[in-house]
């Protein structure tokens, strides 16, 4: 009697080992052809590989081009870059117009007498431009005297800085509504070369050719402002705004020269959050949100912020009302007009890992010891595991996924 009883005792086990529920998520593995629009997929100038591997929060793809592999963490970058991979083939149109060629041509007669100026006497070539252009030059003083503030990897040289050629650069950028500081080379190589002719030659920038797009803007509240913003002003003009904005929101000095100087933001992404922020005209204590702004040691985390204030932006406009941002232990989250404490997560698929569940643990302590009565809501971009959805649920968490296409539902409306 005790063998067949120890034998069904350890069938028991075996059964429930088997089926028991796993205590974390494991890196994901996904396949593209599953999880993206064909249109992302592949294109006339792009192919997506078919492995993705997914660390917990974002998506890792690896993008073939006609100009070279990148990889690229997250879907909306993923979005961003297919754009411009488009435009590249725009601009190699442009490059083959008899406009650009004649450009080039001039350029090379004019770089000769002009550019050794600008290299050698900088501050005299700056003095030599007509008086007629306006504003356009109006930061190389700046730019000579230095604003304190290291320049991006992605703003050009000293002497790009300071003869006026990053202007040319964004006025091509502007002209494909591509990021002038996009961290794509292949981009910032193609700019670097069609701007070359239309600074030094003299070509316009109004060729006939269909703008592609590029210019990330997550959440379409005040998007045309804050492209003409980039476009429109050098990024020491640019440094500028966001120190005068971050003051306004009552951010110490300390603070916003941290985040001013964290080169893991691109002006691009800085400006972007700060310009977010600034669109939530009834938000109070933004200052406390900044106080984390500051602190990503990665491009990825500093796009993640980036997006994240853009995200409270969308659901300011269009949800309800952000009352003020609070701080809870570590973290900081949104209050809304109904009370409910909102923690927005621009990520692409939420797993159960040991990261999250120590971070949502403890965050949800700190919500309890100081207001327990508290409705709590988790809008993430992406989509959530299994796994993840019951164990933040469990904690008395609601979670909405797809939150970034009803954002722009809501602001194209």
């Amino acid at each position: 009697m005790k063998r067949p009883l120890l034998s069904t005792f350890l069938l028991f086990l075996c059964f429930n080992s088997g089926f028991a529920e796993p205590q974390f998520d494991n890196p994901a593995q996904l396949r593209a052809t599953e999880i993206l629009e064909p249109e992302l997929l592949v294109g006339p100038n792009h192919k997506v590989a078919d492995i993705v591997k997914n660390d917990g929060y974002l998506n890792h793809y690896v993008v073939e081009s006609k100009w070279g592999e990148l990889k690229v963490p997250s879907t909306p970058l993923l979005r961003k870059r297919i754009l411009e991979f488009n435009s590249i083939a725009e601009m190699k149109k442009l490059k083959g117009s008899k406009e650009f060629k004649s450009g080039v041509k001039n350029a090379g007669k004019r770089v000769v007498s002009g550019g050794k100026e600008v290299v050698t006497h900088p501050r005299r070539a700056v003095k030599n431009v007509g008086k007629g252009i306006g504003g356009i030059f109006s930061s190389i003083g700046h730019a000579v005297k230095r604003d304190g503030d290291p320049h991006g990897d992605t703003e050009g040289s000293a002497v790009q800085r300071l003869s006026g050629f990053s202007k040319a650069k964004r006025q091509y950028a502007k002209r494909f509504e591509v990021d002038p500081y996009s961290r794509n080379q292949y981009l910032q190589d193609e700019l670097a070369d069609i701007s070359k002719a239309g600074y030094w030659g003299g070509t316009a920038t109004s060729v006939g050719l269909g703008a592609v797009g590029g210019l990330a803007v997550t959440v379409a509240s005040r998007a045309e402002f804050f492209k003409e913003l980039i476009y429109s002003n050098s990024p020491g003009n640019l440094r500028k705004y966001n120190r005068k904005k971050l003051k306004k929101m009552g951010v110490s000095k300390d603070v916003v020269d941290l985040f001013i100087r964290n080169k893991n933001y691109t002006i691009t992404g800085q400006t972007a959050l700060v310009t977010a922020l600034d669109s939530m005209r009834k938000t109070k204590n933004k200052k406390d949100f900044v106080k984390f702004a500051v602190l990503p040691d990665s491009p990825e985390l500093a796009r993640f912020r980036t997006l994240q204030a853009q995200l409270y932006s969308g659901y300011h406009q269009n949800q309800q009302t952000i009352k003020k941002f609070e701080h809870f232990g570590e973290y900081s989250c949104a209050r809304t007009k109904d009370r409910s404490l909102l923690v927005a997560a621009p990520v692409d698929r939420l797993l159960w890992t040991p990261t999250l569940s120590q971070y949502i643990k403890t965050l949800d302590q700190a919500i309890e010891a100081i207001d327990p009565s508290s409705k709590k809501l988790l809008w993430v971009t992406g989509t959530v595991s299994p796994l993840a959805s019951k164990k933040i649920k469990e904690l008395g968490w609601n979670i909405e996924t797809n939150t970034l296409q009803r954002m722009k539902a809501g602001a194209k409306s």
